[in-house]
């Protein structure tokens, strides 16, 4: 049985809740594209964070920051710019968020804060969906439909909680209209 004192257990109990928060707000800038607001407010700036999905693991800060921002950056400017091509109507909107409508369910969650309050781990199901002009032609619109994992560290440092290691797993997804997975 444990012993800590009230105040230990609060701050457990709110570290779990602010893991919550953390994870709410990236399922929305995700969504929107808005990769430097997450990583500038939520990641803790360390040579040992990692993101990591089916196609590998980024380990340190500067390199995931390239990768998940800069790169991600980029490619919303160009996404935007061969998008107004065909839809003019785009334009004045935002560039980042007009291409994008990634949607993460946070479903199914299990947090856990270490008996001491200076980590968290959780994990999430996330059903979701994409769609836009997610690396078909580059001219008309398409989307898939997916399930992953999500499975996160935080650490509790300079009085926040920060975001430490992400690891996604994909279960399942497909194409939306190019086949029946559960019958194939």
């Amino acid at each position: 049985m444990s012993e800590l004192s009230f105040k230990q257990r609060l701050h457990n109990a709110l570290g779990s809740q602010e893991v919550e928060n953390i994870k709410a707000r990236h399922s929305f800038w995700h969504g929107m594209g808005y990769s430097r607001e997450e990583w500038d407010y939520m990641w803790l700036n360390s040579k040992n964070c990692t993101w990591a999905h089916q196609f590998g693991r980024m380990v340190g800060f500067e390199e995931v920051y390239l990768n998940s921002v800069g790169h991600t950056d980029r490619m919303a400017m160009h996404s935007f710019a061969d998008t107004t091509i065909n839809y003019p109507e785009y334009m004045g909107h935002d560039i980042r968020s007009s291409g994008c409508s990634g949607v993460h369910v946070l479903a199914s969650d299990v947090i856990e804060v270490a008996e001491d309050g200076m980590s968290a781990r959780s994990s999430y199901l996330t059903p979701g969906t994409l769609t836009g002009p997610i690396g078909f032609d580059g001219k008309s619109r398409g989307g898939v439909w997916l399930w992953e994992r999500y499975g996160s560290d935080f650490v509790y440092k300079d009085g926040r909680w920060w975001w430490f290691h992400e690891q996604v797993c994909p279960d399942i997804g497909d194409s939306y209209d190019e086949s029946n997975w559960a019958q194939d």
